[in-house]
């Protein structure tokens, strides 16, 4: 009788137990956004469907850039090397985006400009690249501007995109002490 007891016991609870976890959801809807930058909901059976711009399954995220800093000056003679970091916080890939840096020796004399490219740098990932301005110490240059990046490749963004400034935008220059920087 005992052994009775025990097994309807550990029956009783097994089924208990069984209905419990089978009403328990296995999945919950997902919002996810692709290397492209297209929001998708992932629904717990199975499907998808994109979700539109005025939409949202969760809070709206706040909108998020990349961010370029400058983080080393090589003081030379006659050279001045510059080193930038680009962080993507974006929700894709930053496949490329070319900036152009223009050294001003005075407030509107341009001296020289350089352009460097930064590529293929994922979600939270960062690249180091650096550039050099010759025949002006760093000490001798007023400010650099940073412009261009009209034709990257992000996120909607291709290299055929037609608006002007609208990858630059989504980069956020990040405050320095070693050289007067502007957009």
């Amino acid at each position: 009788m005992v052994n009775l007891d025990t097994n309807l016991k550990t029956t009783i609870l097994t089924i208990g137990l069984v209905v419990v976890l089978a009403s328990i959801p296995a999945l919950a809807d997902v919002e996810v956004v692709t290397p492209d930058g297209k929001r998708v909901l992932l629904k717990d059976d199975r499907t998808w469907e994109y979700v539109q711009s005025g939409e949202a399954t969760s809070e709206e995220p706040e909108e998020r850039h990349a961010e370029l800093a400058l983080i080393r000056r090589f003081d030379y003679d006659d050279a001045c090397r510059l080193g930038f970091k680009l962080r993507n916080k974006l929700p894709y890939e930053i496949r490329n985006i070319v900036f152009r840096f223009s050294a001003f020796i005075e407030p509107s004399v341009v001296y020289q400009d350089v352009s460097r490219s930064f590529d293929n740098i994922r979600t939270s990932k960062s690249q180091y690249k650096e550039i050099i301005f010759r025949g002006v110490s760093c000490q001798n240059i007023h400010h650099v501007k940073v412009h261009g990046a009209d034709h990257c490749i992000m996120g909607h963004l291709t290299k055929w995109s037609e608006e002007e400034g609208e990858c630059l935008s989504l980069v956020d220059f990040m405050p320095t002490q070693l050289i007067s920087i502007s957009k």
